[in-house]
């Protein structure tokens, strides 16, 4: 349920701050291999950028989650 909420609100955020970099959800950057699936790929430059979503669940951790990009 708390993992489902963590990409509810992630999805919830891009669609209301990042649709101008025409966001892409459950891409897949290498055809086949279901494995590499990235959470969203945003095409704002020459190359996507990939974007995994990660919920932090060390307690020490003030902000509980983080969206972490990866450049293409």
């Amino acid at each position: 349920m708390i993992q489902s909420l963590f990409y509810e609100q992630l999805a919830e955020f891009i669609e209301d701050r990042l649709a101008e970099f025409n966001p892409r959800a459950h891409v897949l950057p290498i055809p086949d291999h279901d494995e590499h699936e990235v959470d969203y790929q945003f095409d704002a430059g020459p190359r996507p950028l990939y974007l995994f979503g990660v919920k932090r669940s060390h307690p020490h951790h003030e902000r509980g989650r983080q969206a972490v990009p990866v450049a293409g």
